[in-house]
């Protein structure tokens, strides 16, 4: 019976070696696509679990105390709406932060010309950073932010080209520090942070100052699942070991 000219093919070994084709089969194909469901089955529970997981952390970024009260108020319908919108933001945003540094301590030039203002900014960094050679990448982009006040100079926003620039640079710093490398008085480097970060940790140094002025000792803040909270450091045998913040 001869073949149409559209009608597959599947190329079969023979027992010399040679590849011979041969038409496929209805139930070649109807395998073929019942392999071809089961993997794709597979491949979005996978991706659904992970979505999960995304979902449950993203929670976690998102709610403090005061906005879960809040939005448990809401219908719960547009509960899901909310929290999709602000974690993404909230991803986005701290993907940009990752890419930035917060220079504080470095004397603020009251020039009234900008470009005066933008090489004093570059050159003292510069100098500060001159210890930590290499570490420095070359040319970021420096931003004052805040107003500018007679007592204490602004903070610089520092922006990089990739955050494994800045991360490199930051822990280059944390560690000269560490080993007693001198740096001018006042001088730090943080890394940069989201609105939402920043509500956090101001919400815990309150608690901290409130709950140590009550007479509770010991206290820090600490960092569990990347989010700060009060409390006091575990003994090995106690827990979990938590990064602290000064």
């Amino acid at each position: 019976m001869p073949l149409k000219q559209d009608t597959p093919f599947k190329a079969t070994l023979k027992a010399s070696g040679s590849k011979v084709l041969t038409p496929i089969s209805n139930e070649d194909l109807m395998g073929a696509l019942k392999d071809f469901k089961k993997e794709m089955l597979t491949s979005n529970k996978a991706l659904s679990e992970l979505q999960d997981k995304q979902c449950r952390y993203v929670k976690k970024l998102i709610f403090s105390r005061q906005k879960v009260a809040r939005l448990e108020s809401n219908n719960s319908e547009e509960l899901p709406k909310t929290v999709v919108i602000e974690a993404l933001q909230e991803i986005f945003e701290r993907e940009k932060c990752q890419s930035n540094l917060i220079f504080y301590g470095v004397s603020d030039l009251s020039s009234g010309i900008a470009s005066e203002r933008v090489a004093h900014d570059k050159l003292t960094v510069q100098n500060i950073l001159q210890s930590l050679g290499d570490s420095v990448p070359q040319n970021p982009k420096l931003i004052r932010i805040g107003k500018a006040r007679a007592d204490t100079p602004r903070p610089i926003k520092a922006i990089f080209d990739n955050k494994q620039s800045a991360m490199h640079l930051l822990s280059a710093y944390n560690t000269a520090r560490r080993s007693g490398c001198s740096f001018p008085d006042g001088f730090r480097i943080v890394s940069d942070k989201t609105n939402l970060q920043r509500k956090l940790l101001r919400e815990c140094h309150l608690e901290l100052v409130r709950r140590t002025n009550e007479g509770e000792p010991g206290l820090r803040i600490l960092f569990e699942n990347g989010l700060p909270k009060v409390g006091k450091i575990l003994s090995k045998n106690g827990g979990p070991q938590l990064r602290i913040r000064s």
